[in-house]
């Protein structure tokens, strides 16, 4: 009911911008131990600190609650990722402004002003999960592994490519799924043009375990800068109405 769909590949597409050529480069070493499911999930139901497969929340509010005490920490965590590697944060601003504006995490967490203005990712508009859960699932809930997120953005691949590492490697975290939109094989029409990284994730620690949202799905977004600010204002209009045609 929550599969786990893991998306190889051993390339990534680097952008110096949105018409030049594609540049790819393989990590093959470490990507490969990105993508291997948690072994603890396959022991089956019953056993503490694992996932039970065999028995989905089927409830929107209880999704909603789960993901009400994980928004915080996920937030923690995205920091910590960002400073890691050099990640940035969009920050607040009119809608109508021509241009988004990041700030590094490593420059803006010291800062006594610069934190504040930073726009985090809400949790996903329940109209939205229901839409969602009714074109692409059937009605079902539990296949909804988005409500809360959040993104960190990049002026480089080099320093999304390290972050990813630094995600792979943090023992708190339960790598379910990853999709890699950056992949010169991935179809940009799917996607009106856009390309991340949307990794699908759970935070398993005594915090989480304690509350019981360990099992929780949570989303993350790698983003190059450039494609982050294709989803600004009219940028995100036009991906609406994309996705409405595409009744997804």
């Amino acid at each position: 009911r929550n599969p786990v769909d893991l998306h190889l590949t051993r390339k990534w597409k680097t952008t110096r911008n949105l018409n030049r050529s594609v540049a790819v480069r393989k990590h093959e070493t470490w990507f490969s131990k990105l993508m291997h499911a948690d072994p603890a999930a396959q022991r089956g139901p019953g056993v503490p600190g694992t996932l039970d497969r065999s028995c989905p929340v089927e409830s929107l509010d209880q999704l909603y609650a789960q993901a009400k005490g994980l928004q915080d920490l996920l937030q923690r965590k995205v920091q910590r990722w960002a400073l890691c590697s050099r990640g940035c944060f969009p920050l607040k601003g009119a809608r109508d402004t021509p241009e988004l504006e990041f700030v590094r995490w490593d420059q803006a967490k010291d800062n006594a002003t610069l934190p504040s203005l930073i726009r985090w990712t809400p949790l996903k508009r329940p109209e939205r999960a229901i839409e969602k859960a009714l074109r692409s699932y059937g009605g079902d809930v539990s296949r909804l592994m988005d409500i809360c997120r959040e993104s960190i953005c990049f002026d480089k691949l080099c320093n999304l490519t390290l972050c990813l590492q630094v995600i792979s490697h943090d023992k708190d975290v339960i790598i379910e799924r990853v999709k890699n939109r950056l992949d010169p094989e991935h179809d940009p029409v799917s996607t009106g043009g856009y390309r991340d990284v949307a990794l699908n994730i759970r935070l398993s620690t005594q915090e989480t375990r304690g509350l019981g949202i360990d099992t929780h799905f949570c989303e993350v977004q790698l983003i190059l800068t450039d494609f982050a600010a294709m989803k600004h204002d009219q940028g995100h209009k036009q991906y609406v109405e994309f996705r409405n045609a595409r009744g997804e």
